[in-house]
């Protein structure tokens, strides 16, 4: 019964969220996405970290989308700032009442994802300023693609999906990027090689960028390669990001997929594996 949960769990789509769960922890993957159990919401006065980053990440999609296929222009960056508050506020008013968001805590997280979104639209403007050409290519993209790999269990064809936050072109190179309202350690996103050990521990954020630079570099095969980093929204240095290193490499290219897609493959006969324990 197991073994056909993860095989419809695998058809329906292995995510990058996913794959990082079962490599931190086999038995929380198998009683979240197998068993389907979730911790309950405690009800407190704090807004959800999904609620408000759901909610940051949407007002920066709005602001950037009618830039999309034509570079940034400074200005016009710095002019959308004044008006963050409001349009958090106005987001976040759908999933709460907004007399909530005026006092304790909630006005506190309010406040400093605001000044976090400030930083971040500083930061793009003054790197456009100083040079930069960026070109936002997509926002919030679905991708889907089919793992193929003789060795793969006889019959299952995995799919890999996940949703890019935002891809770029910067100074003619792409970027795909993931934005994160909390603070991100760069040695977190640095590895000695495409190898499940090498993902193990707290390099599950590594994992999942590699997963993000499969995905698109299979389904965009015009592209020849792509950086892949965590942006910080708290980051002050500006809107640069901290992006994955295999060894010495900051890039992921189509001379790499092969190591990932055998990669994918071996994660997938584990899961299927009726010889696999799942332990903490």
């Amino acid at each position: 019964a197991t073994l056909a949960k993860v095989k419809a769990l695998l058809e329906k789509g292995l995510s990058p969220t996913m794959l990082r769960a079962w490599l931190r922890c086999p038995l929380d993957f198998w009683f979240r996405y197998v068993c389907g159990l979730r911790e309950p919401d405690s009800p407190g006065a704090r807004i959800g970290g999904d609620v408000l980053g759901n909610a940051l990440h949407g007002v920066l999609e709005d602001i950037h989308r009618p830039w999309l296929g034509r570079p940034l222009i400074a200005a016009e960056m710095e002019r959308a700032i004044p008006d963050l508050g409001n349009l958090l506020r106005a987001r976040l008013s759908t999933e709460m009442p907004p007399d909530r968001l005026a006092n304790g805590q909630p006005l506190l997280q309010v406040g400093m994802a605001v000044r976090a979104a400030e930083n971040f639209l500083r930061g793009e403007a003054r790197s456009v300023r100083e040079g930069m050409r960026i070109v936002p290519l997509s926002l919030e993209e679905e991708l889907r693609a089919e793992l193929r790999h003789p060795d793969l269990p006889q019959g299952v064809r995995p799919a890999i999906k996940g949703r890019l936050d935002r891809v770029d072109e910067r100074d003619g190179a792409v970027h795909i990027l993931d934005l994160k309202t909390g603070r991100v350690d760069a040695a977190t996103l640095r590895i000695k090689e495409v190898t499940v050990d090498a993902l193990r521990g707290d390099k599950g954020y590594a994992a999942q960028l590699l997963v993000y630079a499969w995905t698109y570099l299979t389904l965009h095969p015009e592209v020849r390669e792509v950086h892949t980093g965590l942006q910080p929204l708290q980051r002050a240095a500006g809107s640069e990001g901290v992006f994955l290193r295999i060894g010495e490499k900051d890039r992921i290219t189509r001379a790499d997929l092969p190591l990932i897609t055998g990669l994918l493959a071996e994660v997938v006969g584990a899961l299927l594996d009726p010889g696999t324990t799942y332990a903490h």
